[in-house]
């Protein structure tokens, strides 16, 4: 299931993002979905807003570190 991370607010409503599961495992901890890596940061400040912006948690989404640049987190909890 591939989808653009600023429609995921759209898709999944706050309730269920905090049910996600299905996602990567960041080395065994919270599960989350990812988006591309960013080469620049502002890239990912614009893809976490956009995000947001269609329903995205604020407090669960982020941007973090990843190999090629930054890549924008909608965390969930179990």
């Amino acid at each position: 299931m591939i989808k653009d991370i600023s429609s995921f607010g759209k898709i999944l409503n706050k309730k269920e993002q905090t049910k996600v599961n299905g996602g990567f495992l960041s080395g065994g901890g919270d599960p989350f979905i990812g988006s591309a890596c960013y080469s620049q940061r502002r890239f990912c400040n614009a893809a976490l807003s956009s995000a947001i912006a269609n329903g995205a948690d604020p407090t669960q989404t982020s941007c973090v570190p990843c190999p090629g640049g930054w890549e924008v987190r909608i965390f969930g909890t179990l």
